[in-house]
């Protein structure tokens, strides 16, 4: 049992004591305390109370002191740590060093995912060992003149090094904060949005490493906010670093941080370029990693939530795409640019309230959800983008947040609430409505579903946030096929979450299923035998 309570609290299972405690204690921390970039100190940790539970019913009694006039409590049940779970078709699951919503990259004969705050992980396909992990404060993306120009770099050398050599989770938080508030010495601008998350940020909902990794097959690429970019060999050998804070400032004086939503583009990969989104698109060249282009800013509009920040909605990844035999990337809000030399060639199909998903684009036809249906064209050097309806999703009020899948003339979305809907793609018309066998969690921090629909072989899957997949054959008519769960319950310090999170969608490499939970990754294959 994990406990909390804003008052005295004594619990009885079966006739027995088993907790009291007269003080309150409050601790609603909902991630790992690494994330706390305001802080980087370990929090206190939640009661945590050891119970046998008999076969059948069993009695279990709490008793508020009301000392304080707070009735508010909160208990979640989870597994010992040695439970053993009855398994089909996995193959193996590989504890990893902390959660993340980016996907998995499948590389030949290795797996790549990101750990929060900062780490990039390389898995063997085969086992799931782990073959190698990096660190990357911002200390690992400055060059040596740059240290060498300023005394705090000679405080930061050792803390770097004690956290590249790794340490014991609670070890590394501090480490990390210490190396945190010396980076805010040599300059609060841009280095202080390292650790100036508000209260209002979902920071703590998605996290620092929510980008997935790309890879050309020979070199591996990562995009950690708020501040580097990184490629790799499979090796795990630094090809070349980049510092990238001086992305995403505003010259308004208004705060002019980018910082809620907007370091979650995933990056992409288009001719010779890596591309990345951060308030500013930006080019570097794949092979040295020197920038080839800059958009600047591309807007001068502020949100009045979030801290007065300029306006973005950057969920959407950079979406590579070819017109008529050149290379494009659509990114925020629809922004088209051009991958030769960065010119922008069409400024918003979006609206700052609806651009939420990335876009999906078939040949000419770009779909971007929550708008409509987009026909594209090169004209007078733009792209000029005719709109061909509205796409029909469902409710605005439940509109979802995982993006659609177009297959074989067929839009297959999911809501938050496990709802999902077909839609033709020519005429923009519903062609049926379906409430999944779904229950997953929602709240300020937690979207339902966030899982793309994803094409698998010949089936659809949907997975929601709580390990439950549902697989469908494509059509007409809704045919559910199979109905999977990952029901592992976590070994966490805090009340929020002891069920393993499943934000991120299924990833598919032969005949192998990679997910990656909140604190395993997963491969599910047929059994060898």
């Amino acid at each position: 049992l994990v406990l909390n309570h804003e008052d005295g609290l004594k619990a009885w299972l079966n006739g027995k004591e088993i907790y009291k405690q007269e003080k309150y204690v409050r601790n609603f921390f909902a991630y790992e305390p690494q994330n706390d970039f305001r802080a980087f100190r370990v929090s206190g940790l939640c009661p945590r109370v050891d119970v046998d539970l008999k076969p059948g019913w069993n009695r279990l009694l709490l008793k508020l002191t009301k000392k304080q006039n707070s009735s508010t409590f909160s208990l979640r049940i989870t597994a010992p740590a040695d439970a053993e779970y009855a398994t089909t078709n996995v193959k193996w699951m590989t504890k990893l060093p902390s959660w993340s919503f980016s996907g998995p990259t499948v590389v030949r004969d290795r797996v790549f995912v990101t750990s929060e705050p900062d780490e990039l992980i390389c898995i063997q396909r085969a086992t799931g060992k782990i073959l190698w992990r990096r660190i990357h404060t911002l200390y690992e993306a400055t060059t040596e003149a740059e240290r060498a120009g300023n005394p705090i770099f000679a405080e930061i050398a050792p803390l770097a090094a004690e956290l590249g050599n790794g340490v014991e989770p609670n070890r590394a938080t501090v480490l990390r904060g210490q190396i945190a508030k010396l980076f805010k010495k040599i300059d609060p601008t841009p280095y202080g949005k390292y650790d100036c998350v508000s209260t209002s940020d979902h920071l703590m909902g998605h996290g620092y490493t929510l980008p997935t990794p790309v890879s050309d097959g020979q070199w591996v690429y990562a995009y950690l906010s708020p501040g580097v970019v990184v490629c790799y060999d499979l090796e795990g050998h630094r090809q070349w670093i980049q510092n990238i804070m001086d992305m995403g400032v505003g010259s308004s004086g208004r705060g002019g941080l980018i910082r809620t939503f907007h370091d979650t583009a995933s990056p992409c990969l288009s001719g010779d370029k890596l591309i990345i989104f951060q308030g500013n698109m930006r080019a570097f060249d794949r092979k040295t990693g020197k920038v080839a282009w800059d958009t600047g800013v591309l807007t001068k509009e502020y949100t009045k939530g979030h801290g007065e920040r300029l306006q973005f909605n950057c969920n959407q990844s950079c979406v590579p795409f070819q017109l008529n035999g050149t290379n494009f990337v659509m990114g925020d809000m629809g922004r088209i640019v051009r991958v030769s030399d960065g010119k922008l060639m069409q400024t918003n199909i979006l609206d700052k309230i609806q651009a939420c998903l990335t876009p999906v684009i078939d040949g000419d036809i770009a779909y971007c959800w929550h708008k409509g249906k987009y026909q594209m064209a090169i004209k007078n050097d733009q792209i000029v983008c005719t709109n061909l309806g509205e796409i029909n999703l469902g409710p605005r009020t439940d509109m979802p947040m995982s993006s659609p899948l177009l297959y074989d003339g067929l839009i297959y979305s999911i809501n938050p609430f496990g709802v999902m809907t077909v839609t033709d793609a020519d005429t923009r018309k519903l062609v049926y409505t379906q409430r999944l066998e779904m229950w997953p969690q929602l709240d300020y921090d937690h979207i339902g579903v966030t899982a793309c629909v994803t094409l698998g072989g010949k089936y659809i899957y949907l997975l929601d946030n709580q390990g439950i997949c549902v697989v469908i054959e494509p059509g007409r008519t809704f045919k559910q096929v199979a109905y999977n769960r990952i029901d592992t319950l976590l070994q966490l310090p805090w009340i929020i979450g002891t069920r393993e999170q499943t934000p991120s969608a299924p990833v598919f490499d032969g005949k192998d299923i990679f997910i990656r939970g909140s604190q395993y990754l997963y491969c599910i294959g047929a059994d060898s035998k």
